[in-house]
């Protein structure tokens, strides 16, 4: 879950590092499980995502919400955010990746 806190911490992050970059790829469950929860079809995120900029992110509570373009992506309980660089290998195990 991600607390309160944490939340914050975590909004002020991705405001800091990531407004303002735009979105080129994205990649929706590529190891599905019962406890990762889409709305819509996963398959139609890039078509959401792709293209779109970082605008803001807030914390509402136990909520992260990231505001990409017309796109809202809200995050909560087991989330666990990771920023990987260009250099850096992303997990081949993901829920969402872009």
């Amino acid at each position: 879950m991600i607390e309160f806190p944490e939340g914050r911490a975590l909004a002020a992050q991705i405001r800091e590092l990531l407004t303002g970059k735009t979105i080129w790829a994205a990649r929706a469950a590529a190891s599905p499980h019962g406890f990762a929860w889409y709305w819509g079809d996963p398959a139609k995120y890039p078509d959401l995502l792709v293209g779109a900029t970082i605008d803001s992110a807030v914390s509402w509570g136990g909520q992260l919400e990231i505001q990409a373009g017309d796109a809202r992506m809200v995050f909560c309980d087991g989330v666990n955010l990771r920023y990987h660089d260009a250099d850096g290998k992303p997990p081949v195990k993901h829920q969402l990746q872009l």
